[in-house]
């Protein structure tokens, strides 16, 4: 019987391969195009800047300390931040007859994030004129080389040219840094502008947020590590979760006290702990306890134990923590574990 199944397969297997087509050669050729234009001149951009909602105009630095738009993050799950994008354009065959404004950005690392088309034209020129005004004020307007304010409020009244506006929204987790907005705009007869380009700062925001207010290791022996894990369930409180909801890489950090086991006479802890961010074989962080048991007891700065791995932006992962006890009495002790995260420590050039 094995024999004839041996057989069978090889039959199949040259049948297969005696049908099998012959591979082609690979042909490389060129292509070309050529897209004309109408004729006539191309539009001119005078102005550009960028803004939040609100009357501050920039919600990352309201007081305008900070050359340029800083746009805040949400600092909210799933959140998002709108942002407005600004243009004023003019053609010297009317302004009217610039027909498209848009704004190319970029990511901090120059990739590719969207494009925004400016489909609004303000069509009231004490409005248009009245954003121009508040964009200066604020120094978040970004001139043309070749042109003035006065000019552009002048040409602005005479409808000479207009305030075009698009939005996009930026989500609660994209990298912090500078975002690059290339804006271009070309005319019914496809006459390109000559780009204006800027940067807006999406500002650093270490935060994260944790779903459990308690950590309980049940029943354990003496002498042997117990574990009590997490999950990537975010809102079960007995399985704790910690997520990224800023917009830069996190470290988290973790102080604890003694649960009243205390400390030998040779000044060694009676009970150790550890911890892991993610699952197995992700990094196990020992640590000990820094402090006696003490309902008043608030951690300082130098308390925090700082975990090895990294919780990155977007994500959310589970947390791990484990108890050995050296020496202790049967019975039930508790006390407090603080967490909190900070940025990713940047190591000097």
């Amino acid at each position: 019987m094995k024999k004839g199944f041996i057989i069978t397969i090889a039959i199949v297997l040259m049948v297969a391969l005696a049908f099998t087509a012959p591979v082609s050669a690979i042909k490389e050729a060129d292509t070309s195009v050529s897209i004309s234009t109408g004729g006539g001149a191309a539009p001119i951009i005078k102005c550009k800047w960028e803004s939040t909602s609100g009357s501050a105009a920039e919600n990352g630095d309201p007081s305008h300390l900070i050359p340029g738009t800083q746009v805040k993050a949400p600092g909210v799950y799933e959140g998002t931040q709108n942002i407005n994008y600004w243009a004023v354009t003019t053609d010297p065959n009317g302004a009217a007859d610039v027909k498209n404004v848009h704004a190319m950005v970029y990511h901090p690392d120059g990739s590719f994030k969207y494009k925004v088309e400016m489909l609004t034209k303000v069509a009231n020129t004490d409005t248009a004129k009245a954003n121009v005004v508040a964009a200066y004020d604020a120094g978040l307007l970004v001139l043309n080389d070749d042109f003035t304010v006065e000019e552009i409020l002048t040409e602005l009244e005479q409808q000479d040219a207009f305030l075009w506006k698009g939005s996009e929204a930026i989500h609660y987790c994209q990298p912090a840094g500078d975002y690059e907005v290339v804006l271009n705009a070309y005319d019914q007869y496809n006459n390109w502008a000559v780009p204006l380009i800027n940067t807006f700062t999406y500002m650093d925001l270490p935060l994260c947020e944790f779903d459990f207010l308690a950590v309980s290791y049940k029943d354990v022996n003496v002498g042997v590590h117990t574990w009590t894990g997490g999950d990537t369930n975010f809102g079960t409180a007995d399985k704790p979760t910690v997520r990224n909801i800023g917009n830069v890489p996190l470290k988290i950090q973790v102080a604890q006290d003694d649960m009243g086991l205390g400390i030998t006479s040779k000044g060694i802890w009676n009970v150790h702990y550890d911890v892991r961010l993610g699952p197995s074989p992700n990094t196990v962080d020992e640590y000990d306890p820094v402090h006696l048991k003490d309902a008043q007891w608030t951690p300082s700065a130098n308390d925090y134990f700082t975990m090895t791995d990294t919780l990155e932006r977007c994500i959310t992962e589970k947390l791990d923590f484990s108890i050995k006890i050296d020496q202790g009495m049967s019975g039930t002790y508790d006390g407090k574990i603080y967490l909190k995260c900070i940025p990713v420590p940047v190591c000097p050039a």
